[in-house]
């Protein structure tokens, strides 16, 4: 029905729909650089994939190696949701270089994988990682290793690049896809719900060859490895061993803070979009403050109580501080968090006492 003259004279709506700031589940596409032709788009190109027929039709089509599917069957058939896994090829170049033209193309990037154990090649890309504090701040990497130095007396000097938060290193002899699985696993956990985790039960990956001896060593090296979970185990029954970033850090906190620093820098950017779509000013004042502020708590505060630890200064686990920071002419607000965090167990100890009556 027509307005009637007097209300289109008087009332004159309109409609403004803003970004949703809703935080994401997960932490990022999972991501594995490879040298495939794909669809012959060159370096940086890429392509999905999340199920075993979109596998299948790629390896048929000679788009990817019978390597990458499966590492890809390994990283889309884990517990958990179902990730994207996505392959990035860098063809003739290097692998940095088209992870970066990805990420300028707008593709997600969270945890990543270089698929090789070369590691000169698995170097290059620490380097990469560690060079911008924005990267370490947004991106995660996986990778393999079959050096011995692992369950040597000392890490080897050819993985020193990778000794920083980010950083996940697995232990295998064996040509299977545990950096893969894990990959999967990661980027298909739900950490809305509940803090990630450095253990987890591998599907379709067999234990290494290493010894009980070796395993130990692995794991006091930082490195993280495959074995039965006891004597006759069976498949499902597998597990890994490491809790640890490779540069020593509690790997579930590591991968906690990059999640959170991920989901604050997504906060923050809906209230300058916000305020932008409003016409609206964002203030380096307590109004500018308590925008951001709310932003943060928006976000922290759905976050599950495991995820922190209350101190008696912080009773949620988390402080969040904003105020004025000059540089120059310029100001800007400055939004400092600060988590506590607890570490993942590494094991149950159960002593048991026996009373002769």
């Amino acid at each position: 029905m027509a307005a009637a003259i007097g209300s289109t004279f008087l009332i004159d709506p309109s409609v403004t729909l803003l970004r949703s700031t809703a935080a994401s589940v997960t932490i990022g596409y999972g991501v594995i650089l490879t040298s495939d032709t794909l669809d012959g788009g060159g370096a940086g190109s890429f392509l999905p994939f999340s199920t075993a027929t979109g596998i299948a039709a790629a390896l048929a089509a000679s788009k990817i190696s019978a390597t990458t599917a499966a590492n890809l069957t390994a990283a889309t058939g884990q517990d958990g949701l179902t990730p994207t896994i996505y392959v990035v090829t860098y063809g003739a170049g290097v692998p940095s270089d088209a992870l970066d033209l990805a990420i300028a193309a707008g593709l997600d990037v969270g945890p990543f994988m270089l698929q090789t154990t070369t590691e000169a090649a698995l170097e290059l890309l620490g380097v990469w990682l560690s060079a911008d504090d924005r990267r370490k701040a947004r991106y995660m990497m996986i990778s393999q290793s079959a050096d011995t130095g692992l369950y040597g007396g000392t890490k080897p000097a050819s993985l020193s690049d990778l000794e920083q938060l980010g950083c996940r290193v697995f232990y295998s002899a064996d040509t299977e896809p545990t950096a893969a699985a894990y990959l999967g696993r990661l980027a298909g956990s739900n950490l809305l719900k509940t803090p990630p985790a450095a253990r987890y039960r591998p599907l379709g990956v067999l234990p290494t060859t290493a010894t009980e001896t070796q395993a130990t060593a692995i794991v006091a090296n930082d490195a993280s490895v495959v074995v039965p979970f006891d004597a006759g185990s069976s498949a499902d029954q597998r597990i890994t061993l490491g809790t640890k970033a490779y540069n020593g850090n509690d790997w579930s906190a590591s991968v906690r803070l990059v999640y959170i620093a991920r989901q604050l820098a997504a906060a923050m950017a809906g209230v300058i979009q916000q305020a932008a779509i409003a016409g609206e000013g964002l203030y380096a004042t307590a109004d500018g403050f308590a925008k951001t502020d709310a932003a943060a708590e928006g976000f922290l505060g759905q976050l599950p109580a495991a995820y922190f630890v209350p101190q008696s200064t912080a009773p949620k686990g988390y402080t969040i501080v904003s105020e004025a920071t000059t540089s120059g002419d310029d100001v800007f607000i400055t939004v400092t968090v600060t988590c506590w965090f607890g570490r993942e167990a590494t094991k149950i100890a159960i002593p048991v006492t026996g009373q002769e009556v």
